[in-house]
C-alpha cells in the first residue's frame, strides 16, 4: 500500500479552494517555480490567451477543444441525450461492480457525458441504468482545477489522487473491486493505479483511445495555426525531460521520443516507470522494475480510433509503438521488447487482452460502440 501523503500535499499546495478564476487556478499550479524555463511560461501565457478568465468549466473545455487540447468524449449518437432521463429507479445492485471512469486531457469529472455513458453501461450489464454505482474522480478542488490539473499536475500525483478518491468511496470499498473505463489520458491514470495500488483491485478495464505506450507528438494541436500549440510542441520537443518540466506537465510524462530514447528513460517521471524502463544510470538494463498489469482480474480491452490523429502514433492504443531510433517504423505489441516488461505476454496467454477499433477520430464514438464492447468483454 503506497502512502497518500504526496497526493494530499500536492493538492493543498496547488489549490485550497474551488476557485472560479481559470487564470488563478493556472497560477496556483506554477506558483513559486522560478526554475521553469521561459518557454514553459510562454506556453502558460498562450494557454491563458485561449481561455478567458471567467469561463465556466463547460466553456473552458469547449475553448480547449477548439485548439485540439481537449480529449472530452465526442459522443456521436443520433439521440445522445436521451439516456439522461431516468430509465427506472431500481436500487443499486450488489451483483454489479462499481464502474469507475477517468476522463482525459482538458476535461472534468462533472462532464454530463460520463453520467450518460456510465448509466448506459449499467443498463447493458443489469437491465437498469441505476443498478451500478458510478464514480468519476474529480482530481482537484473543483472543476477548473480538475481541467487544468490534466495539464499541470504530473502523472504520479494524479495516480495517487485517483487512488485516494477510489479508496475513500464506501461503495467501492464494500464491493471489494471495480470495473474501470478510461478515456484517452485517463487510461494512464487507471493503469498506474493497477500497477502501483490495485487495492481494491480492478476487474475489467476498458481503454477508450488510451496511449498505452505514450505519444511521439501532439498533432491534434496544430502548431501552424495556434501559438499555444507551437509553445507546447517546443516544450515537449526540446525540454520534455528536464526535471522541472516533468514536475509540471503531465503530457511530458508520457512523451516517448523514439529518437531520444535514452534521455527519455533517464528523465521521464511517468510512463518510463510504468513500463519498467526508467533508468538511473547507463549501466542498467531494461526492464528495471517489477510493476505489472497482470494483477487485474478481468479483461483489458484496448480500443483504437482508426482516424485518431491526436495520439501519435495511434498504434500506441494497442501497445504498439515506433521502433527505437525510427520516426516511421511501427513495432507490434507481440514483437516488441515491452511485451514482457509489465506482463502483457502473461495477460495475452490468459486471454485477458482484447483489441477493438472505432471508425472515427480521437474520443469520437457512440454510446452503442461502448456498450457493445462492454457486452462482449464484461459479460
Amino acid at each position: 500500500m503506497r502512502p497518500l501523503f504526496a497526493a494530499v500535499l500536492f493538492l493543498c499546495a496547488t489549490s485550497t479552494i474551488a476557485s472560479t478564476s481559470v487564470h488563478q487556478v493556472i497560477d496556483d499550479f506554477v506558483a513559486g517555480e522560478d526554475a521553469l524555463p521561459k518557454e514553459f511560461h510562454d506556453f502558460i501565457h498562450e494557454l491563458k490567451e485561449v481561455i478567458p478568465d471567467t469561463l465556466a468549466p463547460h466553456d473552458v473545455v469547449e475553448r480547449l477543444a477548439s485548439v485540439g487540447l481537449s480529449a472530452a468524449p465526442v459522443i456521436q449518437d443520433e439521440h445522445s441525450f436521451a439516456i439522461l432521463s431516468p430509465i427506472n429507479t431500481k436500487p443499486k445492485s450488489e451483483d454489479c461492480l462499481p464502474i469507475v471512469q477517468m476522463h482525459g486531457m482538458g476535461d472534468f469529472a462533472d462532464n454530463p457525458a460520463y453520467k450518460r455513458l456510465g448509466r448506459a453501461v449499467s443498463e447493458t450489464l443489469t437491465g437498469s441504468a441505476d443498478a451500478c454505482h458510478l464514480l468519476t474522480p474529480q482530481l482537484g478542488m473543483g472543476p477548473l482545477a480538475d481541467i487544468m490539473g490534466s495539464f499541470l499536475r504530473p502523472l504520479e500525483p494524479s495516480i495517487d489522487l485517483f487512488a485516494e478518491i477510489v479508496r475513500n468511496d464506501s461503495t467501492v470499498m464494500a464491493a471489494g473491486a471495480f470495473n474501470a473505463i478510461g478515456y484517452s489520458q485517463g487510461n494512464l491514470i487507471i493503469r498506474g493505479y493497477i500497477e502501483k495500488y490495485n487495492d481494491p483491485p480492478v476487474n475489467h478495464h476498458m481503454s477508450m483511445h488510451g496511449m498505452g505506450m505514450g505519444v511521439a507528438g501532439f498533432p491534434g494541436c496544430p502548431i501552424k495555426t495556434y501559438e499555444v500549440c507551437q509553445q507546447l510542441d517546443y516544450v515537449l520537443g526540446e525540454l520534455a525531460y528536464l526535471t522541472v518540466v516533468q514536475d509540471h506537465l503531465m503530457q511530458a510524462n508520457y512523451y516517448r521520443d523514439p529518437m531520444h530514447i535514452e534521455q527519455y528513460r533517464a528523465g521521464d517521471k511517468g510512463l518510463a516507470e510504468l513500463n519498467n524502463e526508467a533508468v538511473t544510470d547507463a549501466s542498467q538494463t531494461v526492464p528495471t522494475g517489477s510493476l505489472t498489469l497482470s494483477a487485474m482480474t478481468g479483461n483489458l480491452t484496448l480500443v483504437k480510433g482508426l482516424q485518431d490523429t491526436t495520439v501519435e502514433p495511434n498504434d500506441s492504443e494497442w501497445y504498439a509503438y515506433l521502433e527505437d531510433g525510427s520516426q516511421t517504423e511501427i513495432v507490434n505489441m507481440t514483437d516488441a521488447a515491452w511485451y514482457t516488461w509489465f506482463d502483457l505476454d502473461k495477460m495475452d496467454a490468459n486471454g485477458q487482452l482484447g483489441f477493438e477499433t472505432t471508425p472515427g477520430g480521437h474520443m469520437q464514438f457512440t454510446t452503442t460502440d461502448l456498450t457493445d464492447l462492454v457486452a462482449k468483454y464484461w459479460m
